[in-house]
């Protein structure tokens, strides 16, 4: 569901509060790095033996991911990097966020044309030059590199991944909204009631 190619539109959205000091790393929502591997038998299995003996190892469990990836989102220091790459290429854009704040992030790609938008404001946007398929079997991951190295020091919440490309317009209602969604409740037609669930109102 998240491998987006070339000419294909997408928009991650989360807001972050990000610790780890101006020369930290963190890796916030990425689908890259590794993969689920096949679990291998420790004890091969015997004719005639018991299936309560066989042990399964998880080891390779994560095994590496193919170079390709549709998308990174990482900080180094306080700058957010929205990254992809078909293997050949790799587009990348940066730009500036204060540390040890909680803000709202959104990283867009519409059109070819990659955007980070910081508190619904644009921050920095670029061509995404990538030609070749972008899909991988990696997993998505949060707050870390593959589940291997550069951890979230701090914290994240209301993570949406979308298969199209909001509009600035949206991801202003999905920041100026307590819980991420611009919907304030629910319509009950049969029953004849609304109810009102949203936390700003």
């Amino acid at each position: 569901n998240f491998n987006f190619n070339p000419g294909d539109n997408f928009t991650v959205t989360f807001w972050a509060k990000i610790n780890h000091g101006t020369p930290g790393t963190s890796y916030l929502v990425s689908k890259s790095t590794t993969r689920e591997g096949e679990p291998a038998y420790v004890n091969p299995p015997q004719l005639h033996s018991s299936s309560s003996n066989l042990t399964v190892s998880s080891v390779p469990y994560e095994i590496q991911a193919e170079p390709q990836f549709p998308f990174e989102i990482y900080a180094i220091g306080n700058k957010i990097y929205f990254s992809r790459s078909d293997g050949e290429i790799t587009t990348t854009i940066n730009g500036t966020f204060s540390l040890n704040t909680m803000t709202h992030f959104t990283c867009r790609v519409q059109d070819g044309t990659m955007a980070i938008f910081k508190n619904a404001s644009s921050l920095v946007t670029g061509n995404d030059l990538t030609s070749k398929s972008t899909s991988n079997r990696a997993n998505v991951y949060i707050g870390s590199k593959g589940d291997k190295e550069n951890y979230l020091n701090g914290s994240m919440s209301q993570i949406n991944i979308f298969n199209k490309a909001l509009t600035d317009a949206q991801i202003t209602g999905h920041y100026n909204h307590g819980n991420g969604s611009p919907y304030i409740g629910n319509v009950f037609y049969k029953n004849g009631f609304v109810t009102i669930t949203h936390p700003k109102y």
